[in-house]
């Protein structure tokens, strides 16, 4: 069974990048069971911090809203089953999107995932050995879903 791969980037990193921190991720993934299908599309930027450096950028809610949306697309145009990596900003959109199919959001329908990765969650959850919880607060209810949630201890955006 082939699996896969979407991955959603961090604030200002350019999309489809070899250097991104997901591609670094994708890049030791087996690519027997592996394969990445998309970088996702969406702004990536929260105001200023864009990876055009437009200091009138879209702002956290547009990219949050865009990405959202992008990725229940982008799950559903998959023929097999999928896992999710993101970073920082990317988690970020990964982890609000979970709390919107946990409640049964009409854009989620259809967008069975089987696992997320996520790396520097500014909304992680407390728990594991790491301080606190991510700065933009933890986040709510998600489904029943494997979730890998990495961060280092003094990075303050998930360990807040």
């Amino acid at each position: 069974m082939t699996i896969d791969i979407i991955t959603v980037r961090g604030a200002g990193e350019l999309g489809n990048h070899p250097n991104n921190m997901p591609a670094n991720v994708v890049r030791r993934l087996d690519k027997q069971r592996f394969r990445h299908i998309a970088d996702l599309s969406y702004p990536a930027a929260v105001g200023p911090v864009n990876s055009e450096r437009n200091p009138f950028g879209p702002s956290l809610s547009q990219s949050l809203f865009e990405g959202k949306r992008n990725l229940a697309e982008t799950i559903r145009r998959s023929p097999n089953r999928v896992g999710i990596l993101g970073f920082s900003l990317g988690a970020y959109v990964v982890s609000d999107f979970l709390e919107d199919c946990h409640v049964g959001s009409d854009y989620t329908q259809d967008t069975d995932t089987l696992f997320v990765g996520l790396v520097a969650n500014p909304r992680r959850a407390p728990g594991g050995n790491l301080p606190g919880y991510g700065i933009a607060g933890a986040h709510f209810a998600w489904p029943s879903i494997r979730a890998f949630d990495v961060a280092h201890a003094g990075d303050g955006i998930p360990c807040c």
